[in-house]
């Protein structure tokens, strides 16, 4: 039954399958795969004789083209956003941190619209791409409160978004103090985690 859903999957998205095969077959003969940019993750197992180190190198080889580029993105975005920060707006924007392809800033009130809007467009320019660079922001008077509002925006899923809501560790500020976030097994997250996948 499982290989009927994967067969099904690649019938409907013949390029998947594709890259898949063509991103092994050149890893097996250069020895490593490339970001869009030229990052090259090196792959010594990639032709190994034991067959699950091989095939651990193969699926590394072909998340790392698009996994690695992400990052290459995000991180061309940062700098972009940094230069602009230290240029033009040291005193009423600080960024706090990078959670994988986001970026939180810390912005005064009546700077927040448009500061926002700019580092979008920041942000979007870092890669020229043959489909549009996207990006969208929220905002809170703390990082709870964005995450609450991009979880009503953009996620349909009511009970996750309930979820959200009910989590202790997202009420916690991020704007003035460090926080250690510790989740206890019996919190809502862990709930939510087993029911929705069955594991402890």
């Amino acid at each position: 039954e499982a290989q009927h859903y994967i067969d099904k999957y690649f019938e409907r998205f013949p390029g998947v399958l594709e890259y898949m095969e063509t991103t092994r077959e050149k890893a097996a003969e250069n020895g490593y795969v490339e970001t869009i940019f030229g990052r090259r993750l090196h792959l010594p197992e990639i032709n190994a004789r034991n067959g699950a180190r091989r095939k651990g190198a193969e699926r590394a080889a072909i998340n790392a083209p698009m996994q690695g580029t992400a990052a290459d993105i995000i991180k061309k975005a940062m700098l972009s956003v940094n230069r602009w920060v230290h240029e033009q707006a040291p005193n009423t924007i600080k960024p706090l941190m990078q959670v994988h392809d986001e970026l939180v800033f810390e912005i005064k009130t009546d700077c927040a619209e448009q500061y926002t809007k700019h580092i979008c467009e920041l942000m979007s320019q870092a890669a020229a791409l043959d489909v549009p660079l996207i990006v969208e922001a929220d905002e809170g008077d703390n990082w709870a409160k964005a995450a609450e509002i991009y979880a009503k925006t953009y996620t349909k899923d009511a009970e996750f978004y309930n979820f959200l809501r009910s989590m202790d560790a997202y009420k916690n500020s991020f704007s003035n103090k460090q926080d250690v976030i510790v989740l206890e097994p019996d919190s809502d997250f862990f709930k939510y985690m087993k029911n929705e996948t069955g594991k402890n």
